[in-house]
Formats: structure tokens, sequence, C-alpha cells
């Protein structure tokens, strides 16, 4: 089941549970969420006392990437030195990527830069 399908299904097991207006109903409408989704049944209670929330919308970066125009030169050295992890790349970055400016490795990046 899609997250999508099962917000929708739990809102209107929601609405349901609080109608309901006996405790046989309430455990009815429990033994179901349990049964269709497959949760603990303490945790189905918690679900259907408690409002779904609103999905929120993904949010969109305010600020544009920073490097964007390096970012060429540092794959070149990271795929160089075997693809090290930023901490260990950081400290030699520069140094590195002016060896391979001066072996002529770089010269078709700093023609686009």
């Amino acid at each position: 089941m899609s997250l999508n399908s099962r917000r929708e299904y739990l809102n209107n097991m929601h609405q349901r549970y609080s109608q309901a207006a006996s405790r046989t109903e309430k455990s009815q409408i429990i033994d179901e969420v349990v049964k269709m989704l497959g949760y603990n049944r303490k945790y189905a209670i918690y679900v259907l006392n408690n409002p779904i929330p609103a999905k929120k919308p993904a949010k969109k970066r305010s600020k544009p990437l920073k490097y964007l125009k390096a970012l060429p030169a540092i794959q070149l050295v990271w795929e160089a030195l075997d693809y090290p992890c930023a901490e260990r790349l950081h400290p030699v970055l520069l140094s590195t990527a002016e060896l391979l400016a001066s072996h002529g490795t770089m010269t078709h990046i700093q023609d686009t830069l």
C-alpha cells in the first residue's frame, strides 16, 4: 500500500473511529486497522485517536549551490585520489588540484571555467 493511500485510509478510519458510539464498534475498527496495515494494536489506537498530520510540501533550496563552477575540478581530484570521504579530501584538495594542473590533466576543465 502506498503512503498516500495509507494516509487516506487512516483519515477515513480516524473519522469512523471518532464517530463510533460503542466500545465494541471501536474495537472492530481497531481490529480492521491492525489487520489491514499490520500495526501493533496500541499504535493503531494512538493513530486513530490523534489526527493524521497534513503532508508537508517538499522544501525548495533557497540558495544556489556554492562551488558549482569548481565541481568538475573537485570531482577530478576526488576520482584521482580513489574516492576518499570529504574529511580526507578537503585537506589535500587544493594541493592535488595544483599538481594535476601542473601535469596538464586539468586543461579541459580550465577551458570550461
